[in-house]
């Protein structure tokens, strides 16, 4: 049985960096956005109170935001110039492609028995999906919480009301994402063994993995 790497240290690292903050501030919003419930006020007593916990969530959403930039600056160390913009296309990418359509369309007719299982490349349609989805995640958190970082400061600048609608999209995309990480992406990693629990994905033909890495067309671990 063939064995194969699909995260370098340095990826598992930002995913476990991503994933204790994300759980942090999602803990302490429930308990600054549900404080009058028992279980809200008890959430906020386990970081010192109403207060302590609006200090940590901000200071937390500050390193989250660190991280992205880090991200980014990482990727683009990453990225081959020389080959640009080939380089950032093809199957190890994580831009979407029209295959990714194709592949969807195949993976939905397995499921039913209607069809064969699709050739993914390095990254499955769902992973790009998780991927982008976190992207535009931080960017709309990121850029509410900052407005909302200082609010007397940032009022000087916009209405009143304008907050008041940042405040309700912050709440939003912060309930939408902890819908989708804790239901939806748990279930695909955890209760399927994705390889990001196990480190390496298994080539066995006894099961499909997710993605499978039998029939990845060209593979590298960058």
């Amino acid at each position: 049985m063939k064995r194969i790497k699909r995260f370098t240290p340095a990826q598992r690292l930002f995913h476990l960096i991503l994933m204790l903050s994300f759980v942090f501030q999602s803990v302490s919003g429930l308990a600054r956005m549900y404080v009058g419930t028992e279980w809200g006020l008890f959430l906020a007593n386990l970081f010192g109170g109403f207060q302590e916990t609006l200090i940590l969530h901000k200071w937390v959403g500050l390193f989250m935001l660190t991280g992205f930039g880090v991200h980014l600056l990482y990727i683009l160390i990453k990225i081959d110039w020389r080959r640009f913009p080939k380089s950032v296309y093809g199957p190890d990418s994580l831009l979407p492609r029209l295959e990714d359509a194709s592949q969807a369309l195949q993976h939905a007719k397995w499921m039913v028995g209607m069809s064969e299982w699709p050739r993914f490349d390095r990254w499955g349609y769902w992973e790009k999906f998780d991927y982008w989805a976190v992207t535009w995640g931080i960017c709309v958190l990121g850029g509410t919480g900052l407005l909302l970082y200082l609010p007397v400061y940032s009022s000087l600048y916009m209405p009143g009301w304008v907050l008041n609608i940042v405040l309700w999209v912050h709440r939003i995309e912060a309930i939408l994402a902890m819908a989708h990480v804790f239901i939806i992406h748990l279930y695909i990693k955890i209760i399927t063994l994705n390889s990001l629990i196990s480190k390496k994905n298994s080539t066995s033909k006894k099961r499909p993995s997710l993605p499978t890495l039998l029939t990845f067309k060209h593979h590298t671990l960058s």
